[in-house]
């Protein structure tokens, strides 16, 4: 947020918002622009400011997201479009993206192509197909320009289907998550949960670079702080499957399964 400092400094002035005065304030610090001030003096206006607030749950229509803030718990459930589809904190320990993909032949990453809220229970959905290509019928010569021209016109064979969600809904503690992947078996899982450098992670083993959850729950202690996701299914330990976005930056925890895969992750 503290990229944002130049407009809601600026419309804290121009509106007389005291929201976002409070916002502008708690980030001029590292963020002021001494250029900016000195374009727009009028930004050294004081104006009241007002308590930001830190207890609710908020749908955004408008960028189809999902905020909910409890005090020093948060999170954010992007509902549409994003890999990166949930965010969660407490205070310093921060899960900073969860994701999750399947080897599908190579697109098996899980992007939410549909949502729907379910009695309070936020429900991302993507639906996949793909299957062998043969080859022309009658043959002909291919050049290179054109085999994705071509492709269209080739039979498919062993069409396979895999059907994606996730399931996001409140608990008392945190959140929720329960992972489903339906369709064609044994097609390799790979849940991915991204932390903030700079804590200490407990409960899980190495494997390849990063990180798994064999069984039980991790913690993750920053500060004063800790949260705790689980529990953790270890079927396998191949981490990055073919056709998922590269590894998520800073720590990564991986729980891995196969499909038919219904895996439900307390975070809290």
């Amino acid at each position: 947020m503290s990229g944002y400092w130049f407009p809601l400094q600026y419309l804290a002035v121009h509106d007389r918002n005291g929201r976002y005065a409070a916002l502008a304030r708690h980030f001029a610090q590292r963020a002021a622009s001494l250029t900016a001030l000195m374009e727009y003096p009028e930004l050294q206006a004081a104006i009241d400011t007002t308590a930001v607030p830190d207890d609710y749950v908020k749908l955004l229509p408008a960028v189809e997201a999902l905020r909910i803030r409890h005090s020093v718990v948060s999170a954010t459930v992007l509902l549409r479009g994003d890999s990166r589809f949930l965010s969660f904190r407490r205070g310093a320990a921060v899960i900073q993206a969860v994701r999750f993909a399947s080897a599908f032949f190579g697109k098996g990453q899980f992007v939410t192509a549909s949502w729907r809220n379910q009695e309070e229970t936020y429900v991302l959905t993507q639906s996949l197909e793909a299957g062998s290509y043969q080859p022309l019928d009658p043959p002909r010569r291919v050049q290179p320009g054109e085999w994705a021209e071509v492709r269209g016109s080739r039979r498919e064979s062993e069409v396979c289907r895999l059907v994606q969600s996730a399931r996001i809904r409140e608990t008392r503690n945190g959140l929720r998550v329960r992972i489903r992947v339906e369709g064609t078996p044994n097609v390799p899982v790979a849940v991915e949960i991204g932390l903030r450098e700079g804590g200490k992670l407990e409960g899980c083993i190495e494997a390849g670079g990063a990180w798994v959850l064999a069984e039980g729950y991790a913690a993750y202690r920053a500060g004063n702080d800790v949260l705790r996701f689980g529990p953790g299914p270890r079927e396998h330990s191949y981490t990055q499957v073919r056709g998922a976005m590269p590894p998520l930056p800073g720590i990564r925890v991986y729980l891995c399964g196969y499909a038919p895969f219904d895996r439900e992750i307390e975070i809290s």
